[in-house]
């Protein structure tokens, strides 16, 4: 059964709710959210490197998190942009927690 899809804003004191959890088998894909939305990754586990792309596996890197990412946290919020995916290239499980921003709610 799939959940529900939340979309949070991000008040200056926290999150207002629990993140979403993505897992995939030898990486995967969040899809783009809609237009005025971001995907807010905020942190990974994989058994081996994974890089952190936009758009599709080939497009911008903007993270590359080598050899062991067991247990990584970033010390803020990864902004995948506006109606953009997020795709995790790495050769074993992956797992991320994420929450989507939506700019329309304030």
């Amino acid at each position: 059964m799939a959940r529900p899809v939340k979309y949070n804003s991000f008040p200056q004191t926290g999150w207002p709710m629990p993140s979403e959890v993505f897992w995939g088998n030898a990486g995967g894909s969040i899809a783009a959210p809609g237009a005025g939305k971001h995907i807010h990754v905020l942190g990974v586990l994989a058994d081996n490197k994974c890089e952190i792309r936009q758009t599709s596996t080939s497009g911008t890197i903007l993270a590359h998190i080598p050899g062991d990412a067991d247990g990584l946290r970033f010390p803020a919020a990864l902004d995948m942009g506006e109606n953009t995916a997020a795709h995790f290239v790495t050769s074993d499980d992956v797992t991320v927690f994420y929450y989507i921003h939506d700019t329309n709610i304030q």
